[in-house]
């Protein structure tokens, strides 16, 4: 599978609600992604005799081998967005943090490079 990754030429800072929001939307998009892989996964594992004939095999393989790597790929991403609520949290908590704007702001570029 090929992933295309993208340069980033401008991001769009919300106020902290926004983003909170849009960090909230994210998190479903990526649990709603992990729930299809699960799904395809099992997918595999119910029709795995029709998979290993022949003709199929090593067509199959690399399939469930790029789902592996996507699921690793999404459970580090998932936790790095769920780690940027609670920075956003903080944020919408009016707890005083030094250069807290700042470091939500290269969270963000950090995530959005990710993408």
């Amino acid at each position: 599978m090929n992933k295309g990754h993208t340069q980033l030429k401008f991001i769009k800072f919300h106020n902290p609600e926004e983003l909170h929001q849009d960090t909230l939307t994210s998190i479903s998009h990526l649990l709603f992604k992990r729930d299809e892989l699960d799904f395809l996964n099992e997918l595999i594992k119910e029709y795995t005799i029709d998979l290993i004939s022949e003709k199929t095999f090593e067509e199959s393989k690399a399939i469930a081998t790029a789902l592996v790597e996507l699921q690793k790929e999404l459970k580090v991403l998932l936790f790095k967005v769920e780690e940027h609520k609670n920075n956003l949290q903080t944020l919408l908590d009016n707890v005083i943090v030094p250069n807290e704007l700042e470091i939500i702001r290269m969270d963000i570029i950090k995530l959005c490079s990710k993408l």
